[in-house]
Formats: structure tokens, sequence, C-alpha cells
């Protein structure tokens, strides 16, 4: 019917029209339904196309589930906008992914940080394997360095991190070209822009000072479904607050620290996961690890950490609180190791942090005045 009924320009949707919505994968709460525009969407495939260069010759392999923003507003959109091909493989299995990668030899590659530690781990050979590989995206967590010099190492391609949600999409990248600073989640892409303040509201303007991060741009959700409280709470005078932390260093480039509901406020000092997790993965005999915070009863938490040791490897928790002594200092140590075989995945291949917060421990933990 809409064929039939005239010029293709007739039929365009106005801009602010709703599109489609998106369900959040739930990890800090119950899922929402974020609604995005045409607008919105038309802004993600433009800023994914500019920020990577992308064209018809392209090829993706996507193994992210595409009823997340992060595979259809980055795989799905983008390389069908430019006339490049979508491979779309049943989910993420690391032996079948590789040998897609051989068999279809794609330029770009989307995922989670554990998408990329599994590749390696069952990866064999260099990138010769994998032919034209040229860009890797991480997002969704942060990518412990030992993590991104191991791929690298196997497969011959940096990974650029970026930072995004469902509501904003991608909204900053660590550049896919040149020098990159590994860690950072690099600078706003060019559609969006991106300013932090602090718990009063004010302007973070001094360099490596946290602060929550504010976006703003072509990219950005049009509220939550059936939600309009929510949406007045979130969204404010254009600017999407996201809830998350992070610092900006001299040169214009941001550090992800945390999402403001996993900080752990130990000793009175604000511990990220996230550091305690990297320093951790620099240990030989750690393959993967998630911290959370448990509550310690007088307000503040305790940090503990799930570790899962590499096939073969042995350590024991004074080792490793030791190990961690050197890079945290006292006040930033986990409180207890958990070793167990494995760690609690979300859908999307995040750590569920929850989870971990209510896994019983192994050991009661001090009280609070010990």
């Amino acid at each position: 019917d809409l064929l039939r009924a005239g010029p293709a320009a007739d039929r365009r949707s106005d801009a602010d029209q709703p599109a489609a919505l998106f369900y959040t994968s739930g990890t800090t709460g119950t899922p929402k339904g974020v609604i995005h525009t045409h607008g919105s969407l038309t802004g993600a495939i433009a800023n994914q196309v500019a920020a990577i260069g992308l064209g018809e010759r392209d090829k993706t392999l996507i193994v992210l589930p595409v009823c997340y923003l992060i595979a259809f507003g980055s795989q799905v959109l983008p390389f069908h906008a430019v006339g490049a091909t979508s491979v779309v493989l049943p989910g993420f299995e690391p032996q079948q992914m590789l040998a897609a990668m051989r068999t279809h030899a794609p330029t770009k590659l989307y995922g989670f940080p554990k998408v990329y530690q599994e590749l390696a781990d069952v990866a064999q050979a260099s990138a010769g394997e994998v032919g034209g590989l040229n860009f890797c995206f991480s997002g969704g967590e942060a990518m412990a360095v030992a993590l991104q010099q191991r791929f690298k190492a196997t497969f011959g391609v940096e990974v650029s991190e970026g930072c995004g949600m469902t509501e904003l999409h991608i909204y900053s990248l660590n550049p896919p070209h040149g020098a990159k600073k590994v860690g950072s989640i690099g600078r706003p892409l060019a559609g969006m822009e991106v300013r932090l303040i602090d718990e009063q509201g004010q302007p973070v303007a001094e360099a490596g000072i946290i602060g929550e991060i504010l976006v703003h741009g072509a990219s950005m959700t049009a509220g939550y479904w059936k939600n309009p409280e929510l949406t007045r709470q979130t969204i404010e005078g254009g600017w999407f607050h996201t809830g998350d932390l992070a610092r900006r260093d001299a040169d214009g480039d941001y550090w992800f620290f945390s999402r403001r509901s996993e900080v752990i406020r130990q000793h009175g000092r604000l511990i990220s996961p996230l550091e305690v997790e990297a320093a951790l993965y620099r240990h030989p005999a750690v393959k993967e690890v998630g911290v959370a915070g448990i509550p310690d009863g007088a307000g503040g938490g305790w940090a503990v950490a799930h570790v899962v040791l590499k096939p073969g490897a042995t350590v024991d928790e004074r080792t490793l609180l030791d190990f961690l002594a050197a890079d945290l200092g006292a006040e930033k140590l986990p409180r207890q190791i958990v070793f167990t075989d494995h760690l609690p995945y979300g859908l999307t291949g995040k750590i569920d942090r929850r989870a971990l917060a209510a896994h019983p421990i192994e050991a009661p933990l001090p009280s609070s005045g010990e």
C-alpha cells in the first residue's frame, strides 16, 4: 500500500516520530523501554559511518542480539545504509565465530570484552587468519589493558573502546585510526556533545576530576515508553543524565570510572569495580574477574572479587591480595577474593554485578568495626 501511495519523498517519516522501542538489558534494574525516533536512528547511522569510515566493501559478523541497539544501531542499520555486508550468526560461540571469521573475512567487529577474551582463548594463529580485519569495537564494560594487549598480539588489530547506552547509542570512541590511549573511551563522536557535572550539578572544568557524564546529540532517545516522569528526571535541558562517572584528561580524552550505582564506598573511599578488575587481570593466573560491593552495615560497603583462574593455574587469596597491594594500595583492596568456576553474564555478555553481590561468600566478612 505504501509503495502504491506515491513518490518516496511524500512518505518520509517525520524525524521526531518514534521508529522503534529498544529495551535496556536490565543490568542496573528493571528493563526500560527506550524510544528511538527516525531522527535518532538516522543520527546513529551518520555517527557510525563517519567515525569508522564505513564503506560498501566492509563486512561484519553479528553475534550480539539484534534486539539491542548496540547490534542494530552499529551493525544492521549503518552497514545496510552504505551497502556493506552483515553476516548474522545464531549467537556467540568462540569456535564458531573464529571459523566464520576465516570464511567471511570481516573487516569490522563489535562486541563486549568477553567476546574478545574468548576469541583470544581459542585462536591459535595470527592476523593472517582473519584477513582484512581492521576495526574492533568494545563497549558495555571496560576492557582490561592486559586483554587488549593479548587480543592485538593474537589478531594484529587494536580494539577501540567506546562508551554508549541504549538511550544514546555510541557517543564516544577511542579513535579507530592513529594512536590510541589504551583504557580510554576517547572523545565524543562528531554528532555528540559530552560534559561532566559534580554532585551539585555544576560543570567539572578541571582535568582529572570525576563527574557524571551528560550527553546531548543526534542519536539521543526521545524518552522512555509510557514513563514521562523518568523521562523528565533523566533529560534536563536537552541533556541526558547517564548516571555514569568519568574523568577527562588534559588532552580532552575521557576515562570511564564506574556506573554510579556500582561504585563501592570502602573506608570512606570511592572504589570502581573496574579498577580492581583491571589490576587483577594483570596477574598471569587470572582468566576472568568480576567485582561487586556488599553492604558493610555502616552505610558503606566491602569490595568482593570473584575470580576464575586459567586452566591449570593455582594461586591463593593471599598471593593475589599481595599482588594487588602494590598496584592499588591498602584502601582499595577487596575485602575478600572468592574463587569460582564461572561468572554470571547477562544476555549481552556484560557481567551481572547484582548477581555477584547476591552470591553467597565462602566465609563471613569482618564487621564494619573491624
